[in-house]
């Protein structure tokens, strides 16, 4: 066998083992591989988000690189135009700033799939300094600076601590309206009831004509000398 093609296959083997060996973090759950994650968030996601959530876990493990937005390496800001980019064909800002600046604010308690995070670790009022992407389940996908692109909790108390606002693209917004609209047209299909089907009122058919007798000769005879014998008697009588 050539070296070329044993170099090669040695990368093929090397890159498929680093991606099917990495973990995605559950805290005191312990970890899942990365595929099993992404599954399970593209699973709570409306369909029309999924192919964003599933591009993010794409990028977990990519280390951390202020300025870069590659899978080489990338900062939060970068990390989130790309992946919108990539998946949604949607344009959004570059820094953090501007991301937060462009979004719509949502409460977050309205979180869904696809919206972006804020954080402010400045201390600094009004000021926002990291961004996550929401993949649901409490959950975001983002790039730490200490540890590149990962899930993490918003529970975890740093995230609490630092949580800022929460935003949701416009573009998404029109894309999650039309996902809602949809599922209620839906959903009222199914719990239409059957229309009722209306019985015509019955036909009244018409009443047979009365039944005609026929007579014997003998009768029509005795009927004939009847009619005679009483032109007679007026004669007479006149």
């Amino acid at each position: 066998m050539k070296p070329t093609i044993i170099l090669l296959l040695a990368v093929l083997l090397a890159a498929t083992g680093c991606s099917s060996s990495r973990k995605v973090s559950r805290g005191s759950g312990g970890s899942v591989s990365v595929r099993q994650a992404a599954a399970e968030a593209a699973g709570r996601a409306p369909e029309s988000v999924r192919p964003l959530v599933e591009e993010a876990y794409r990028w977990i493990g990519t280390p951390y690189s202020y300025g870069g937005k590659s899978r080489s390496g990338t900062d939060c800001s970068g990390f989130l135009q790309s992946i919108y980019r990539n998946a949604m064909g949607i344009s959004i800002p570059r820094s953090t700033r501007e991301q937060s600046d462009f979004c719509a604010n949502i409460k977050a308690e309205r979180l869904e799939p696809g919206d972006l995070v804020f954080f402010n670790s400045t201390g600094r009022k009004g000021k926002v300094s990291h961004v996550g992407l929401y993949v649901g389940d409490g959950k975001i996908v983002h790039a730490s600076s200490s540890r590149g692109v990962i899930e993490s909790s918003l529970s975890e108390k740093y995230y609490t601590k630092h949580y800022n606002h929460s935003g949701r693209v416009p573009a998404m917004a029109s894309i999650s309206k039309k996902q809602k609209n949809k599922k209620k047209a839906k959903d009222k299909g199914k719990n239409a009831k059957p229309a009722t089907a209306v019985t015509p009122p019955p036909v009244s058919q018409p009443s047979a004509p009365p039944a005609v007798r026929e007579i014997t000769l003998d009768e029509f005879t005795r009927a004939v000398d009847q009619a005679a014998d009483s032109i007679y008697s007026q004669q007479w009588m006149d």
